[in-house]
């Protein structure tokens, strides 16, 4: 199993402290996923965010319902703790769990019985039958009329996208760089960064269909830029909508 760097503290200062603030959409991500939620359910008790990185998808659905409860849940210790230095946890109102989303049995001591569940830019770090398993378990762990969103890096169908994303992104980082400092150094650093063999990508396309397979509805993408993608899915209520 890969995703070894993002159990590294230099590897998460680097993502949280710059890479991922030069996303491009970042804020428009977040925003889908508010406007996913708000137009699918009536009101939000329960969130899980798995894989949370500093906890910026809980933070968020908080802002707007301020008395859900939340679960956080990350295989990497330095995440977590990122993610509570933010948001200390006050059970039950708030719990972090470190658990391999990845393997089989991850979710075993977290109640089902979510309204919302969600993940950004994590479950591409692990193997594609464990994303399908995953999306099982999410199905089962949600409430009928649930949602599940996942803000992902995903795989071009062909090498224009990719060059185009890397492009973008190398861009970004060389327009913030220090004086004196080369596009030529920026895009090496890019391409040699430690976390790249981390990265597991699935195309969006298939992933919709996955999620379809296992029984969800209204499955769709819902934003998307180059490798960078906003889909969900609802598991259907009693009624079967």
């Amino acid at each position: 199993m890969h995703r070894n760097a993002w159990k590294k503290s230099d590897v998460i200062r680097s993502y949280l402290g710059g890479i991922r603030q030069l996303l491009p959409l970042a804020e428009q991500q977040i925003e889908i996923m508010m406007r996913l939620i708000e137009t699918t359910q009536s009101g939000v008790s329960r969130v899980l965010d798995i894989g949370c990185g500093d906890g910026i998808v809980g933070r968020s659905i908080r802002s707007v319902y301020p008395e859900c409860t939340l679960v956080f849940v990350d295989y990497s210790e330095p995440m977590l703790e990122a993610a509570t230095a933010i948001l200390p946890p006050q059970p039950p109102a708030t719990s972090y769990r470190l658990a391999d989303f990845g393997e089989a049995g991850w979710q075993k001591d977290i109640a089902p019985g979510f309204d919302v569940i969600a993940s950004r830019y994590a479950i591409h770090h692990v193997p594609h039958e464990a994303k399908q398993r995953l999306y099982e378990d999410i199905f089962e762990m949600l409430n009928p009329g649930g949602i599940f969103i996942n803000v992902e890096h995903v795989a071009s169908r062909g090498s224009l996208g990719e060059r185009l994303f890397n492009d973008m992104l190398i861009d970004t980082i060389y327009g913030q760089s220090e004086e004196g400092t080369t596009r030529e150094e920026v895009a090496e650093a890019f391409h040699n960064r430690k976390d790249k063999d981390d990265n597991i990508l699935a195309p969006v396309e298939d992933q919709c269909g996955w999620l379809r397979r296992i029984g969800f509805v209204e499955v769709d993408v819902y934003l998307k830029i180059a490798e960078l993608a906003v889909f969900a899915g609802i598991r259907p209520d009693e009624s079967g909508t």
